[in-house]
């Protein structure tokens, strides 16, 4: 593996350092996460959104870096997870809670152009793109009755997935209720993935890109423990007609569209560690400074063991993130399937890392942890946030287990 970065990764770095430090203003976007973490609706929560902020990063061409080429983008959708991640982690040091502008619609992005769908469809949504700063989507897979079977693949007594999609003529009308969606009700597109047939989840799933003012979808606010400005919503389809165009992929292999989205949480992991490296060194220097017992308490030596536990699993955490990305690029330059084991450990080993920081910050801090005058408020939320995201800590493990063997495929 060679994991020199290479003059146009460097670029890409110092454009996102100098956009961050010019742009970002961190008190801001804490404020604006204070309020939507209070929001009772998502017409209140849609207001909080940095839309200036997206702006400024569409003009200087960072929202479009995983768009293909042809339509004006950057480029990096094929084999670029090294690439995304080094931004990611560039993005997470210097921008903070403002990094989402630019780290989720790289992976959205990203999973549009490899989602196997037409060229009708890459044209219907990047030409969109490049003209919209605002345009994001949000994703609804996880069901009120169920989400194990439909993010694992596994068929299991009595789960199935309750969200239909029929056919009509050109168009499909879909029903049900979707649970948690991050960014549900605030954007303009959602990514649904609906029952197309009866049969294993694997063989009966198919992705479709909503627009979100289609007559029959509604919203309800899940008022989460987390982070950001970004929220969540439940999401209801009441006959949603929807255009064959907008469908992402095969018909039902849409399962497979959700791998990719999984798959694409490993560069992603690189913003959260940059996140967690600028908490722990906070909590370092802020040891140098606290005095106990008549010297700094990072001279108290359960601190200095507790710290450096924390900096050596940093350091493994990055590690096995660059890691996986490169193995998936190699996956992917060989036109190969990519593993999941690499992200689903990642995301793993990520929340055991955020528990771990927390209690190198209690230990530091002591009873002033949770102050909302310390940085560290901010992440113990978003800590809760994460380890509900998705699927359960357990799960992550259960499914790196899974994928193990195929991890070089």
């Amino acid at each position: 593996m060679d994991f020199e970065i290479t003059e146009e990764q460097k670029q890409i770095n110092a454009l996102i350092k100098e956009f961050c430090e010019r742009e970002i203003d961190e008190k801001r976007m804490a404020e604006l996460a204070e309020k939507a973490a209070t929001a009772k609706t998502v017409e209140e929560l849609r207001n909080l959104q940095p839309l200036d902020l997206m702006e400024k990063c569409h003009e200087v061409g960072l929202r479009q870096l995983c768009i293909p080429e042809e339509y004006g983008g950057g480029g990096f959708t094929h084999a670029s997870n090294v690439t995304r991640a080094i931004a990611g982690e560039q993005a997470g040091y210097y921008g903070g809670l403002g990094a989402h502008v630019m780290v989720v619609p790289w992976q959205h992005c990203q999973i549009i152009a490899t989602g196997n769908a037409t060229r009708e469809q890459l044209d219907w949504y990047f030409k969109r793109y490049m003209e919209d700063p605002h345009l994001e989507y949000h994703v609804t897979g996880s069901e009120p009755e169920e989400s194990v079977t439909i993010h694992t693949g596994q068929d299991v007594p009595g789960g199935t997935m309750k969200v239909l999609a029929r056919k009509d003529g050109d168009e499909w009308v879909i029903n049900g209720d979707k649970l948690f969606s991050t960014l549900g009700g605030v954007v303009d597109l959602n990514l649904c993935f609906a029952r197309t047939e009866e049969g294993p989840i694997k063989e009966s799933m198919t992705a479709f890109l909503i627009q979100t003012d289609t007559p029959g979808i509604s919203y309800t606010l899940n008022r989460l423990v987390s982070q950001g400005t970004q929220g969540n919503a439940q999401t209801s389809y009441d006959n949603v007609r929807v255009p064959d165009s907008q469908r992402v992929g095969e018909v039902n292999r849409g399962y497979y569209v959700l791998e990719r989205l999984m798959a694409g949480h490993l560069a992603m992991m690189a913003g959260s560690i940059a996140r967690m490296q600028k908490l722990y060194e906070q909590i370092r220097d802020y040891a140098k400074e606290r005095i106990a017992g008549g010297k700094p308490v990072i001279q108290h030596t359960h601190i200095d063991a507790i710290l450096g536990e924390v900096a050596a699993s940093l350091e493994a955490q990055r590690a096995f993130t660059y890691k996986g990305c490169w193995e998936m690029d190699q996956q992917e330059k060989a036109g190969k399937p990519v593993s999941l084991f690499w992200a689903q450990a990642a995301v793993y080993l990520r929340k055991d890392l955020s528990w771990r920081l927390a209690q190198a910050a209690h230990a530091v801090y002591g009873g002033m942890v949770g102050s909302l005058d310390l940085p560290f408020e901010g992440f113990l939320r978003g800590m809760y946030g994460s380890l509900c995201a998705g699927t359960p800590h357990p799960m992550n493990a259960i499914r790196s287990s899974w994928y193990y063997d195929d991890r070089y495929r």
